[in-house]
């Protein structure tokens, strides 16, 4: 990952990104940056092509609450990438990973209004929108909200979308001899 630093950060401060990521506008350092990376920083991956292992996102979960049993994701894909689906692959198995090693219950993110649009089909799918904060963010001379999601840890474990997502990018449910849901196979994300 230290190699990948650089990427990163012309990723996160570029004007496509800079609001909608961890820094939300202000203006960073790569040596800030590079020491910044960890902070508040609970589990994160960078997700890679396995063709090339060429980054293409970086997950991440922040502020976790074992009292509460709550944590905040933030992803960052990088440009070449944001229209593919490798990245989202990547944050499924993360996602995955997350329910299986740790006890939350809940994963919350937060998007702003323009930044919606691109996952708007998960909506009371996949996660739930817990609020809305109206004109929360200036941006582009006008105020655009920002959206509260979560992702419930009963509604990702028996969601048949989660398994039919899961089986698309090769993490194959294996179910025991009375149907029992098993472990999924280790997977490896740099």
């Amino acid at each position: 990952m230290p190699g990948d630093v650089p990427l990163l950060f012309e990723t996160a401060t570029e004007h496509a990104t800079e609001l909608s990521w961890r820094y939300f506008g202000t203006s960073v350092s790569l040596e800030a940056f590079a020491q910044r990376l960890w902070e508040d920083v609970h589990f994160q991956q960078v997700v890679c092509r396995r063709s090339t292992g060429e980054p293409t996102a970086l997950v991440q979960l922040l502020r976790p609450s074992y009292r509460h049993g709550t944590v905040q994701l933030a992803m960052l894909v990088l440009r070449p990438y944001r229209t593919a689906v490798i990245p989202f692959e990547g944050l499924l198995l993360f996602l995955e990973q997350t329910f299986y090693r740790f006890p939350f219950r809940k994963i919350y993110a937060e998007t702003s209004e323009m930044s919606f649009g691109a996952f708007r089909s998960g909506a009371n799918r996949i996660f739930e929108v817990e609020g809305l904060l109206k004109d929360h963010e200036w941006h582009c001379d006008r105020y655009w909200s920002t959206m509260i999601l979560s992702l419930r840890r009963e509604s990702w474990t028996e969601s048949q979308i989660r398994d039919r997502m899961l089986n698309s990018v090769g993490v194959l449910r294996r179910r025991g001899p009375r149907g029992e849901r098993g472990r999924i196979p280790s997977t490896r994300m740099t």
